[in-house]
């Protein structure tokens, strides 16, 4: 014959028994998660990458020159850079950025395409523009910046990728025949280094043909 506390004894021990699951359980949210966004980034690098961006349109902004067409681009390398001085992670990157296009200023292979974009609408390019030449002053950088003012560029590459949206900053690779060979979604640690290593190999590909 069992006593009251002994009849107890499983009750009371319930309820630690199930705070104990809690992290297992969370573990495999967080899990199934992970693989989740890992499938999104697989589909979106799967229509995205070696694919064609035939058609930009891009106007300049603070010293820049005319953007000519894809099709006339043909022939370089291209660095796009999408970035806005009101996101924390771009303001992050950017100094980076600007380092590696001073590597490359003197390669006449590679050209580089960097885009200021507002949070928003783009409905007013001069704020857009003394937004742009005030990030940049203040850190005494100096880098040629373009506008996608009807958002066209920005919406090409949208469709391209699975999810539709778009992410800041967000940096492409585009080969001298006009195809997407790399892209980065967001900041990582080593994003410019990164790109650095792909300009490198389209580099070593391009002069070997």
């Amino acid at each position: 014959m069992t006593s009251l506390d002994e009849q107890q004894q499983p009750d009371l021990a319930r309820p630690s028994a199930l705070k104990s699951l809690i992290p297992i359980a969370l573990a495999g949210m967080f899990m199934v998660t992970g693989i989740l966004v890992l499938v999104y980034l697989g589909r979106d690098t799967a229509r995205l990458l070696n694919a064609p961006l035939d058609d930009i349109e891009l106007v300049p902004l603070v010293d820049a020159d005319h953007v000519p067409p894809m099709s006339e681009m043909k022939g370089q390398i291209i660095v796009m850079h999408f970035w806005g001085t009101w996101c924390p992670p771009c303001r992050e990157e950017f100094p980076q950025y600007v380092q590696l296009f001073n590597a490359y200023k003197g390669q006449p292979k590679v050209k580089f395409l960097t885009v200021s974009c507002s949070p928003g609408p783009e409905d007013n390019l001069d704020k857009l523009k003394e937004e742009t030449i005030q990030f940049m002053h203040a850190r005494e950088l100096r880098i040629p910046n373009y506008a996608d003012p009807a958002m066209y560029t920005r919406g090409r590459i949208a469709k391209m990728l699975s999810s539709g949206g778009f992410q800041y900053p967000m940096t492409l690779i585009v080969d001298n025949k006009g195809i997407v060979r790399e892209f980065w979604l967001g900041q990582l640690s080593d994003t410019m280094k990164q790109v650095d290593e792909a300009v490198k190999i389209q580099l070593a590909e391009y002069n070997q043909q």
